[in-house]
């Protein structure tokens, strides 16, 4: 029996995600903020946590019934890295070039539904102090099955 379409993409989102060197064994998935929060504890930074943000449906043309089949899935992706003032290398520039490799590992790529993953926003995020995050939201057609 094959997998749930929503199991294979966060599966993809996570493997693009970890074969970047510089977040090598440090990108997880989360159903939750609260487990998101509990991961987050202890953990060694820069690292990216994956959350499936849900289905949107498809604006309906009405030609036929299956185009009410039709969906958007998305996918966030959260790079948390801690901020120092003090730090000579400051630690934003890292995290920018890491951002620029997470968009490249999306780019004109297809998802496991065969559609290609559209970019949708990359936005800075509010957090506990001294640790900063940015979300990237990634989305893909799939078909409800």
């Amino acid at each position: 029996m094959a997998k749930p379409i929503v199991t294979e993409c966060i599966e993809d989102v996570v493997k693009r995600i970890d074969a970047l060197p510089a977040l090598k064994g440090k990108v997880f998935h989360v159903y939750s903020d609260q487990e998101l929060l509990d991961k987050t504890k202890g953990l060694m930074y820069s690292c990216v946590a994956v959350i499936y943000a849900g289905l949107h449906s498809v604006p309906d043309s009405g030609t036929t019934h299956k185009v009410g089949l039709s969906a958007e899935i998305v996918m966030d992706t959260i790079l948390f890295f801690r901020s120092n003032a003090q730090a000579q290398n400051d630690p934003k520039v890292g995290a920018a070039a890491i951002l620029d490799l997470m968009r490249a590992a999306f780019r004109d790529t297809r998802s496991p539904s065969g559609h290609f993953w559209r970019f949708q926003s990359e936005t800075a995020i509010e957090l506990k102090s001294g640790l900063v995050g940015y979300l990237q939201r990634w989305a893909a057609p799939v078909q409800l099955t």
